[in-house]
């Protein structure tokens, strides 16, 4: 550990010299004097390091295994964030965040509100520190900021000009601390009198500071200051706290809302401040606090939840998801319980709807949120999801449609995996009935159980999720050479609006019948076919034969024509070998029904006979 952050502090330190060596290149030392100055710079810097292995060795606390060396290695792997690719990244086609500054670490969301005032599951108890050298004043002292430099803040005063470049050096040590170490540090159960009464005992210290932001003030420091410390401007924070105290805390780092006089103030908030001084006497004393950054809980589902609005500065619509901010959305939204988000959100809708928040039509402002449908119901519009991302940022939203594409992300850094307990999601690409063609994307902690995870080929779900808007994401889809300007490489850039939910609601198709069901029901289909088939036919060949029949009984049993004087017995038995019978006279020319007799008549004479 010792050797990784005295280097740290030797790199920082040697860039400073080599800006004060370049000044004085500049003034006259000439090439020659600058190279032996950075040369004597390099030999004492590599001399001092086994004399402060040796201090920081004394220092550990009795049972350390192991030589000095080998603890400072271990310990600044520990102790200080590697840069890691993170699951979230790859999987959207980011950059390891190597590539990308990481953002100054905050203290963790993962608890909060249980008043309207303040975000729930806040006041989870923190472990202690088993190694009691691991304190900030240790910290800072590694630094090079010892009781001479915090001696430099005057008790009973509000901060004056000198004590600025001290401030300044405090908060951009402050920087470079481990969330896991604010964590570890920061006292939540304190009070403002407490630290009247002992100033200097606690100086040093880190205090949870939560209450409400009232004023914001951004101030430059001197242009050779600020270039020291990398810190164009720095901002005092007036807070009310929660006890009723007033604190001023110096911070590198606000919500912009806060600064665009956009009405956010007072706001509700929160930071890990370090203790320097009391700027009035009395009983309560006014505090004041340096901290890397204050955080910001606004009065909307996603504040409720304790995500920090001003994570929201660092997002940037097309570029790779953020990893810190999109890791903490995704660690809020599953602070809440199922189906909480679905119900807020219709809530919303309805409130929407009666205030009619889109007075246009359908067909104008790309900005309405919710749109009516042709049954008369209303629906979240994803067009401002498209068009006005940055608006959109944190906003709740309903969407219902087809999910073509359900990917598992495995989340693999450690790091992430202990901060916010989180080790996969799942990655949907959805389509809504006014999205067309183009997809909105969601990251959802859990599926409900037993839907299928798929591809967009053979794949389609409908579903219906809650989720918050993050950010508006570039990626790359394949298409046809020559159809677009980039044809050289068949390829196109397609945007989409990127949603982080907690999970979503599934509406299953009806399953198909069984295979041994179905194969039955087709065979007595078939059979029932052929039974129908059959029956027709032979029917049709029973009309076919009984036609000549009836004709030839009609020729038999017709009437003789009255010219013939032939008695009736003397009749052929086979009419087919006689010749026709006579024409009848024109008076009759339609044969006369034959009369009712038996078989035992045949022998009697006909009517012309008697």
């Amino acid at each position: 550990m010792i050797i990784s952050i005295r280097s740290r502090a030797t790199e920082s330190n040697a860039i400073g010299v080599l800006r004060n060596t370049h000044q004085r290149s500049r003034w006259g030392f000439g090439p020659l004097g600058t190279a032996a100055f950075v040369l004597g710079l390099a030999a004492s810097a590599g001399a001092a390091e086994p004399a402060l292995a040796q201090e920081k060795a004394a220092a550990s606390p009795p049972g350390t295994v192991g030589s000095a060396s080998a603890a400072a290695s271990d310990d600044s792997a520990a102790s200080r964030p590697q840069p890691e690719r993170s699951s979230a990244d790859s999987s959207f086609g980011a950059s390891s965040s190597s590539d990308t500054p990481a953002p100054p670490d905050n203290l963790p969301s993962t608890d909060r509100p249980a008043s309207a005032d303040r975000p729930a599951s806040f006041d989870a108890p923190r472990p202690a520190s088993a190694d009691q050298s691991d304190t900030p004043r240790s910290w800072f002292e590694l630094y090079g900021l010892d009781e001479s430099h915090f001696a430099k803040f005057v008790w009973g005063r509000p901060l004056d000009a000198d004590e600025v470049e001290p401030l300044l050096k405090v908060i951009f040590r402050m920087r470079r601390f481990t969330h896991e170490q604010l964590a570890k540090w920061t006292r939540r159960d304190w009070s403002p009198e407490e630290l009247a009464k002992q100033p200097q005992t606690h100086q040093t210290e880190v205090f949870r500071l939560l209450g409400r932001a009232v004023e914001v003030e951004a101030v430059k420091p001197a242009e050779e200051v600020a270039s020291l410390f990398e810190m164009p401007e720095y901002y005092r924070c007036r807070i009310e706290l929660a006890s009723g105290a007033r604190a001023d805390v110096y911070s590198a780092s606000v919500p912009r809302a806060w600064l665009a006089g956009s009405g956010a103030l007072p706001a509700r908030c929160e930071a890990a401040g370090v203790f320097l001084k009391t700027a009035t006497a009395g009983e309560r004393p006014e505090l004041v606090f340096a901290a890397a950054r204050v955080a910001w809980f606004p009065p909307t589902p996603l504040g409720d939840l304790g995500f920090d609005y001003g994570l929201f500065d660092q997002v940037v619509d097309r570029d790779p998801p953020e990893r810190e901010p999109f890791h903490e959305l995704l660690a809020a939204v599953g602070r809440s319980k199922s189906g909480e988000l679905d119900r807020i959100a219709r809530e919303q809708l309805k409130q929407l709807t009666a205030q009619k928040a889109n007075q246009a039509p359908p067909s104008e402002g790309q900005g309405a949120i919710v749109r009516p449908a042709p049954d008369g119901s209303w629906f979240y519009s994803v067009v401002p999801l498209f068009h006005d991302s940055e608006a959109s940022r944190g906003r709740l939203v309903t969407l219902e449609g087809i999910a073509r594409q359900v990917q598992k992300v495995v989340i693999d850094e450690p790091e992430i995996r202990q901060r916010y307990g989180l080790d996969h999601y799942y990655q949907v690409s959805l389509f809504t009935a006014d999205s067309g063609v183009n997809p909105v994307i969601f990251c959802v902690l859990e599926l409900p159980e037993g839907m299928p995870i798929g591809a967009r080929d053979r794949y389609g779900e409908k579903i219906r999720v809650s989720g918050f808007m993050f950010k508006l994401w570039s990626y790359r889809i394949d298409i046809p050479r020559g159809a677009d300007e980039d044809s050289k490489t068949g390829r196109m850039r397609q945007r989409a609006p990127l949603l982080i939910a907690r999970d979503l609601t599934w509406f299953p198709a009806p399953p198909p019948p069984p295979r041994s069901s179905l194969a039955a029901i087709i065979g007595l289909g078939f059979l029932a076919a052929a039974t129908l088939l059959g029956w027709w036919a032979l029917r049709r060949s029973d009309r076919r034969q009984a036609k000549p029949r009836h004709a030839e009984t009609v020729e038999r049993f017709q009437l003789p024509s009255a010219a013939d004087d032939s008695p009736a017995e003397t009749a052929p038995q086979n009419a087919s070998s006689d010749p026709p019978p006579a024409d009848p006279p024109p008076s009759d020319p339609t044969p006369s029904a034959p009369e009712s007799r038996s078989e035992n008549d045949t022998d009697a004479p006909s009517a012309n006979g008697r």
